[in-house]
């Protein structure tokens, strides 16, 4: 369906820096509570890309974070934490989730290192969550987070109420979509009455929704028809009360700036020296 090739993992990668405690949450619940968010944490990016790069990384882009992160047990200490986000048939993954490892502990030396891949296509090794080589009785075993949205069950996705959770739901819909604009349009139209009623931060909200537009992205048809469905559920809504109209309003507002890059007023303001400019092009004098 797409009609040019899109990085989806760097939308990925967008997301978990704007909302990374509820990544942790959702992705790492049993470490999350050991966190304190209170603490910025530190995304480590240019690190990253100086401890792996060799010659098998040059002309490459590096989709994996490493953050910094500090406890709540008052130790002057850090966990480092390696996401990986896999999406293709990378048969060398594992070896490579090993080498980053030994790289980062190398580096960061006396620090615990919590890895996890997300593989977010409809294919994942058979042996997803570990690094095992063994030869002449000696070896070595390396174990990491594993998660596949392929696996997690839609329903339960529905109901939590993390971001994430309609993050991964936006996923699974763009697996399941690829020949299906129909269907997409209306999952689309799902994940934002969903987020709707979830009452977000605007925050969430902002980074979740153009995380949706760029991932599930329709073709010009489907598009013109969810603008329209968009309208008539955002924009015409005359017999609600006055507080809910507000509520829909402000919701409608952000859905608007993420799609055109403005607000409404913005966008009116733009339109109407667009009208002035162009009547005096004509050589006509504009109303005041």
């Amino acid at each position: 369906m797409e009609n040019k090739r899109h990085n989806f993992d760097s939308h990925w990668k967008t997301i978990i820096t704007e909302l990374f405690e509820d990544f942790v949450h959702f992705f790492l619940p049993k470490l999350y509570p050991r966190i304190d968010f209170s603490i910025q944490p530190i995304f480590l990016q240019q690190e990253l890309e100086k401890i792996i790069k060799d010659e098998t990384m040059e002309g490459k882009i590096i989709n994996d974070k490493l953050v910094k992160v500090k406890l709540k047990n008052g130790e002057d200490r850090y966990i480092l934490i390696h996401i990986e986000i896999q999406s293709s048939r990378d048969l060398g993954f594992q070896r490579r989730m090993f080498k980053y490892f030994c790289r980062i502990f190398e580096t960061y030396e006396g620090n615990d290192i919590t890895a996890i891949a997300v593989y977010t296509g409809k294919w994942r090794p058979k042996v997803h969550d570990r690094f095992v080589k063994a030869e002449d009785g000696i070896g070595l075993f390396y174990i990491y987070h594993s998660y596949w949205i392929e696996e997690a069950k839609t329903e339960e996705l529905k109901n939590a109420k993390n971001p994430f959770a309609l993050a991964v739901l936006a996923a699974k819909n763009l697996n399941s979509t690829k020949k299906n604009p129909e269907l997409r349009l209306n999952y689309k139209l799902e994940l934002i009455s969903l987020m709707e009623e979830r009452k977000y931060t605007r925050k969430q909200m902002f980074s979740l929704l153009t995380f949706i537009k760029l991932m599930l992205i329709l073709p010009k048809k489907q598009e013109l028809k969810f603008q329209q469905k968009f309208k008539e559920r955002y924009v015409k809504e005359e017999s609600m009360h006055p507080r809910d109209k507000k509520s829909l309003a402000d919701f409608s507002e952000l859905l608007h700036e993420i799609a055109h890059g403005m607000t409404f007023e913005e966008r009116l303001k733009e339109s109407t020296l667009k009208a002035a400019y162009n009547l005096l092009k004509a050589g006509a004098s504009p109303k005041v």
